[in-house]
């Protein structure tokens, strides 16, 4: 190897792990996600339960999502934001708790639900259509409230304290 090629290798390798280290900086140091309250609401528009979610409509928070979190609160959950409705597919890696996933179209209308996903697993889980957005509650959630396709959703963002 040539002078000028290890110099060219050298300044490669700088400026591609100085990238991935401030990824990694980015990814651990990202601020607290937006909150907001979410509500379920029947066909008739009443509501069936609301919930308090916190928002991933980054790409890093999107991908980050409610991985290793080991316990979720009742009334709490995520609600996933994607720019563009599509085909939506989500897996459990490092994701310690089982979860409903819920697949809401543009429409804010429920698609389907994936209820109690596998721990820690690649199974994948997916939307019958395409979706905006998901939302993520703890397992069972869907079946305790009545929560069903069909139903349609709504929430509001509150400033960050």
């Amino acid at each position: 190897m040539t002078r000028g090629m290890c110099c060219a290798a050298l300044t490669v390798f700088l400026i591609v792990g100085g990238f991935f280290a401030a990824q990694d900086r980015a990814f651990c140091e990202s601020p607290k996600p937006e909150q907001g309250d979410l509500q379920f609401l029947r066909k008739d528009g009443s509501a069936a339960v609301s919930i308090t979610i916190e928002i991933a409509d980054t790409p890093e928070a999107r991908i980050r999502g409610l991985m290793e979190r080991w316990s979720l609160p009742d009334f709490h959950g995520m609600l996933f934001i994607f720019d563009n409705p599509e085909v939506q597919r989500f897996w459990m890696h490092n994701t310690p708790l089982s979860l409903d996933m819920i697949f809401v179209d543009e429409n804010c209308r429920i698609l389907n639900i994936a209820e109690s996903t596998t721990p820690m697993s690649k199974q994948t889980y997916g939307s019958r259509g395409p979706a905006r957005y998901v939302v993520e509650v703890k397992a069972g959630f869907s079946k305790r409230y009545g929560i069903e396709e069909g139903m349609r959703i709504q929430w509001q963002v509150r400033p960050i304290k």
